[in-house]
């Protein structure tokens, strides 16, 4: 569920609060659709804080692509979740080892952003910055919002209209 979270910035004093986006992924040229992973994020261009993206480190997925594949070694039976899971895993990795843009800002598409964690305050350009988890909801998420491989906006696709094709697509990367 999405949450709703306070953003408090000083020494401007600024409060306001923001809604997670849950609902963005990476579209691939082949079809594939991957969740996007993003984080609240301090852009430097932007001059505040916003959401941005956050590329998963390629040591923490070779372990997983350890753990899986000696898992799977170590099944009797054909585990069919953990093959995919690890096949995920493996193209996510090449897919980030690959690319060529560092993380960007999706308000502004910088990449001279800076991750600003929960329940932390933090110092950046002189502005302290502390972001609270306030409320759970379960509304309407919204759209779904779609990026490229390198982290820029798509355009929506109206092909994608049809329930059945996007669910089929949708459960490959769900995190």
């Amino acid at each position: 569920m999405p949450a709703a979270n306070d953003i408090h910035i000083r020494p401007s004093g600024k409060t306001r609060r923001d809604f997670d986006p849950p609902n963005i992924y990476y579209r691939f040229e082949d079809g594939l659709v991957m969740r996007a992973i993003t984080a609240f994020v301090w852009c430097s261009d932007c001059q505040d804080v916003t959401k941005g993206e956050v590329l998963e480190v390629l040591e923490e997925l070779d372990a997983l692509i350890d753990r899986y594949s000696r898992m799977l070694q170590q099944s009797r039976l054909p585990e069919l979740r953990l093959r995919d899971l690890l096949s995920q895993t493996i193209q996510k990795r090449r897919w980030i080892q690959d690319r060529v843009s560092a993380p960007k800002c999706l308000q502004c598409g910088s990449t001279v952003i800076q991750v600003i964690p929960l329940f932390k305050e933090v110092e950046v350009e002189g502005n302290a910055i502390l972001i609270c988890s306030s409320v759970i909801w379960s509304g309407d998420w919204g759209e779904r919002r779609y990026l490229s491989p390198e982290g820029d906006w798509l355009k929506p696709d109206p092909s994608e209209d049809d329930n059945e094709s996007q669910a089929k697509k949708w459960w490959q990367f769900w995190r």
